[in-house]
């Protein structure tokens, strides 16, 4: 599972919003392939 947290201040106060993305393995799909790694790339930079 891949997770990342993005923290940002609204008026001085920190304000968190966490984002998810699910789909099933069994998806063979080759665009969900490229869209994991893209989030994946996001993600970890």
């Amino acid at each position: 599972m891949l997770f990342r947290q993005i923290e940002y201040l609204q008026d001085g106060q920190p304000v968190i919003k966490n984002y998810c993305a699910f789909w099933k393995r069994s998806n063979r799909n080759p665009c969900a392939a490229e869209f994991a790694g893209l989030l994946k790339e996001t993600f970890r930079s």
